[in-house]
């Protein structure tokens, strides 16, 4: 990637605050839900949502779903 690229991307997300989600842990909450219709599935994964912005600021934040790092 060339500099300015990264140096654009930079200064747009200056101002947010990235939340974090791992992608393994999702699964495993969404694992441990029961068989659930399409309205309380909604509801059940914003409450997990939920529990990640629990007192961030809704206007800044960004979710950013990533993998587990390698710990080779």
């Amino acid at each position: 990637m060339d500099d300015f690229f990264v140096k654009s991307i930079q200064a747009l997300l200056k101002n947010y605050e990235p939340v974090v989600i791992i992608v393994e842990d999702l699964v495993q909450k969404l694992d441990e839900l029961p068989p659930l219709d399409e309205v309380t599935f909604k509801a059940k994964l914003g409450e997990i949502v939920s529990a990640y912005t629990k007192g961030k600021d809704a206007v800044t934040l960004r979710i950013v779903v990533k993998r587990k790092e390698s710990e080779e």
